[in-house]
């Protein structure tokens, strides 16, 4: 299967596999596509919140429990939008932390793409945080 062919949409029964920090990623990252990618599964590296505050704090927040439902939140508000469902894996390791555990992280994606057995793996670069 050419992964071309399945960016533009042409392999609807491609098994995709979207590894992401964070929520708001796979939309940055190629979010004008995600429609065309008909078996599609997000693994959301981080839980979106980390554990600075500073974030959390600058848009009003308390503390990052309820930064993290709101980000949870608006990734469902923006799927139900675009009437996507894909299946989400979430790791759930702090936002910001994952560089602290990439031992562990490896081996669970290792896991994860076993078990989805995708026919592409799409991801964004580390560098610059993520």
């Amino acid at each position: 299967m050419n992964p071309v062919d399945i960016l533009r949409g042409y392999a609807p029964e491609a098994r995709v596999l979207l590894v992401v920090a964070h929520y708001d990623d796979e939309t940055i990252g190629c979010g004008s596509r995600l429609h065309l990618l008909g078996r599609l599964t997000i693994v959301y590296v981080t839980d979106g919140s980390p554990t600075s505050l500073y974030d959390a704090h600058r848009l009003g927040f308390s503390d990052r429990e309820s930064y993290g439902v709101a980000r949870r939140s608006e990734l469902a508000a923006a799927f139900a939008t675009a009437e996507l469902a894909p299946e989400v894996i979430e790791l759930g390791i702090p936002d910001q932390d994952a560089v602290f555990c990439l031992s562990e992280l490896t081996g669970r994606l290792r896991q994860i793409v076993g078990e989805v057995q995708p026919d592409l793996v799409l991801t964004h670069p580390y560098e610059g945080g993520h």
